[in-house]
């Protein structure tokens, strides 16, 4: 058989069958699908495939490039090739996960994983409305999900027709018609059982028999009057954050989005600004150090290891290690075996010292400032900046460094992730987003303030600057060496106090103690704000294992907001 895309034309022959649905067959040659309908009346509106084009999420699998037989008429389209995988709804099952090693870490992954493209889908002004466990796919490792039967979604000029009845909210008017939330309500069914393995409205009840009397009537498995199989997981294994949302949406009737985590901000009304009022917030204390007297000076996460130094240890994945002293400043990593490092200035130097085994490490350079950013340290001796290199070698830890960067020796400053040196009248920013790589940017924004912090973090630096006897914050997002700014000004400076999570999404607690969420994408406009009087200044934000974490006295803390805010 022969096809055409863009006039070219493409032989598919028996060789290249994927498989068979209701509108027709799929093909695949190389890394692109083409799905062919078998009756073309059928066949997607062009125009609907040019409003599905603003999907970018690759895990959408959306119709790209129209097909046309020899007489030019469409008859299908092209996509991206998804090979392999499972149907979501085949990892329901207890004796699958069992099978496969499918465990809850990589199950809630995948629920997070589902969770984002949704969004993604809703923040491109689209609905997917029919938002059942057919239409993804997971792959051999269970680590991406694949949204697929994109075609069916519901764009601006085109409604959705087609509604699996399981996931489908009783609640909903049938003259509101389908909406953000009634997506949320259908994620909601499906990303449950993925978790626990069952519908949340099944398993037996007495008196009420069916979806439709169960839904309507909010008596899920939540409910203690159902009687769940022993098949089931149950619903304890759920993370609280989402447990506390589906009682919300199950048992309470509530249509809200799911709790925001790591990697995403969830603008529930487009106009949002501000959010202000009390509870708004779930604080999980994660691990406290020593007694109460004892205060947490900063915490470092990478790989495996969790250092926390403390005014009288460091701790090391929760194991105090007194050989290392007290004045530690910064932490590094081996990159290869990923052994914990600590830095501490001395008046002869710095000294080195291997907390993964316990051991010393010889180190000669004397500097006279040095700053840590990412598991890296990185040095000043006089005009140069060197970055600390460690190497491992068999099972020892050996010290090196390499040039980073020349300086102006007197007019340099070194703050966390980050040099400014005024060179001239010129500011110069240098940043290190990764080993080895240096980038030096002269933004025109900075010129006539005096630098009193500054702080870099994955792409996003903010500066307090002085001017004519006033402070302003200045926000930067970089992309290699290009940037836009946002200006905060006359505020009184409480220090910087912000994480970029690995998403990119950014939490700063400002000077006004809220919290000041964005992305570090210099392409997204979108700025919340929430308060909340458990805020305060003495909470200092940290990223642990991708989450938002603070610490405050000897106590570390995991952060979220709660489900529906």
């Amino acid at each position: 058989m022969q096809v055409y895309v863009n006039g070219q034309a493409v032989q598919l022959d028996k060789r290249n069958y994927l498989g068979q649905g209701g509108e027709g067959a799929v093909y695949a040659r190389g890394s692109t699908a083409y799905k062919i309908y078998a009756d073309r009346k059928k066949m997607i509106p062009v125009a609907k495939i040019q409003e599905l084009s603003v999907l970018k999420d690759k895990r959408i699998v959306k119709p790209v490039d129209v097909l046309t037989n020899a007489k030019g008429l469409p008859i299908g389209y092209t996509m991206a090739c998804v090979k392999g995988g499972y149907a979501l709804c085949q990892l329901f099952p207890r004796a699958f996960r069992e099978r496969n090693g499918l465990d809850l870490g990589q199950i809630t992954h995948l629920v997070r994983e589902l969770q984002e493209g949704v969004h993604h889908v809703h923040q491109s002004k689209i609905l997917l409305v029919d938002l059942n466990e057919m239409n993804f796919l997971v792959d051999k490792k269970f680590d991406e999900i694949f949204f697929i039967d994109a075609d069916s979604y519901q764009t601006k000029s085109f409604p959705a027709t087609a509604l699996m009845e399981s996931i489908r909210d009783r609640h909903m008017k049938g003259s509101r018609g389908f909406t953000t939330l009634t997506d949320w309500f259908a994620f909601s069914v499906v990303s449950f059982q993925m978790f626990c393995g069952i519908h949340p409205f099944k398993g037996k009840h007495k008196q009420l028999k069916g979806l439709d009397a169960r839904m309507i009537a909010n008596v899920s498995v939540f409910n203690s009057s159902v009687r769940v199989p022993k098949a089931a997981y149950p619903v304890s294994v759920i993370p609280s954050e989402y447990r506390d949302w589906y009682r919300a949406v199950f048992e309470d009737g509530k249509r809200v989005a799911p709790p925001v985590q790591s990697g995403m901000v969830m603008v529930l009304v487009p106009d949002l600004r501000e959010i202000i009022g009390t509870n708004l917030l779930d604080i999980i204390e994660v691990s406290s150090y020593s007694d109460d007297k004892c205060v947490i000076r900063g915490v470092w996460d990478f790989g495996q290891h969790t250092a926390v130094v403390t005014d009288n240890f460091v701790w090391l994945n929760g194991h105090p290690i007194p050989e290392a002293g007290t004045a530690v400043t910064s932490i590094a990593y081996s990159p290869r075996r990923s052994k914990a490092v600590s830095v501490t200035r001395t008046s002869r130097g710095a000294k080195l010292y291997n907390l993964t085994d316990r051991q010393g490490i010889a180190f000669p350079l004397e500097p006279s400032d040095m700053m840590a950013y990412d598991g890296r340290v990185y040095m000043r001796v006089r005009d140069n900046v060197y970055e600390l290199v460690l190497v491992d070698m068999g099972a020892d830890v050996v010290a090196t460094t390499q040039l980073a960067a020349t300086v102006l020796e007197n007019a340099t400053q070194m703050f966390s992730g980050v040099v400014i040196q005024d060179m001239l009248g010129t500011m110069v920013v240098t940043v290190f987003p990764k080993s080895g790589v240096t980038h030096q940017i002269l933004p025109d924004e900075l010129k006539g303030y005096r630098v009193v912090d500054a702080r870099y973090d994955r792409g996003v630096l903010m500066v307090i600057g002085e001017k004519k006897g006033q402070y302003d914050r200045l926000v930067f997002r970089f992309e290699d060496v290009l940037y836009d700014v946002r200006v905060v000004e006359d505020i009184t400076p409480s220090g910087l106090n912000f994480v970029v999570l690995d998403s990119g999404v950014t939490v700063c607690l400002n000077e006004d103690e809220k919290l000041e969420v964005f992305k570090a994408d210099r392409r997204s406009n979108k700025l919340s704000y929430l308060e909340d009087p458990v805020l305060g200044g003495d909470m200092l934000l940290a990223r642990v294992k991708g989450q938002l974490h603070f610490y405050r006295g000897n106590k570390l803390y995991q952060m979220s907001m709660k489900p529906g805010r």
